[in-house]
């Protein structure tokens, strides 16, 4: 019999693969859904893409990018397109959905990007660690792991693979947050303004 816990974890697993199977858009508010027919029967939008040339989504995440590595804290490249129309900006969050029992059951947080351009086609392997980037994206500070900025490599207890879930939002307005919000503070600003996303999962173990 399964515990609470596992219960839970087998609850938001489903819901990530489900969001990736079919290209669901899962709001943080209600709003319109990515890829519904137009006025007068015109075509869906095609559903917006994320994906990684290091790994495919459901497979391994390399070694270079866990956290036996070195350097550490090295972030796989991304891609996306076929953002829908009128996205003003890009939020990214890499969460860890697997229980670890000194974190409890919320998901955590490995990366945290926002107000990455709507022109922008990707992200490149090896995001500099520091905030703002280049193009004026932000990256999390997280304050509660020495002040480490940006990606924080995959780490989980020896054992079974753990689930990564990389979530792309695209937004109809930038986010006007400090460099120092929190990811509460992202995606209560967040909240009414997503058009779309696009999920992709990967796999790491030690």
């Amino acid at each position: 019999m399964l515990t609470p816990v596992e219960v839970f974890m087998r609850q938001r697993w489903l819901a990530a693969s489900l969001a990736l199977a079919c290209g669901a858009v899962i709001g943080l508010a209600a709003q319109g859904g990515q890829g519904r027919q137009g006025g007068g029967g015109a075509p869906a939008a095609p559903p917006m893409k994320l994906s990684s040339p290091a790994f495919a989504t459901g497979s391994a995440i390399p070694e270079k990018f866990g956290c036996n590595a070195q350097p550490v804290n090295v972030s796989p490249a991304l891609q996306w397109s076929d953002l829908p129309a009128g996205t003003q900006s890009l939020t990214l969050l890499m969460t860890d959905l697997d229980y670890r029992p000194q974190r409890g059951v919320q998901e955590f947080l490995h990366w945290m990007v926002w107000n990455i351009p709507a022109s922008s086609k990707g992200l490149p392997e090896g995001v500099p660690a520091k905030s703002p980037l280049d193009d004026g994206a932000v990256q999390y500070l997280a304050k509660g792991r020495g002040g480490i900025i940006g990606y924080r490599s995959p780490c989980p207890p020896a054992g079974a693979p753990h689930h990564y879930v990389f979530t792309l939002f695209a937004l109809d307005a930038k986010l006007d947050l400090p460099a120092t919000a929190t990811r509460d503070e992202v995606e209560k600003a967040m909240a009414g303004h997503v058009l779309g996303q696009g999920v992709i999962v990967g796999l790491f173990t030690r």
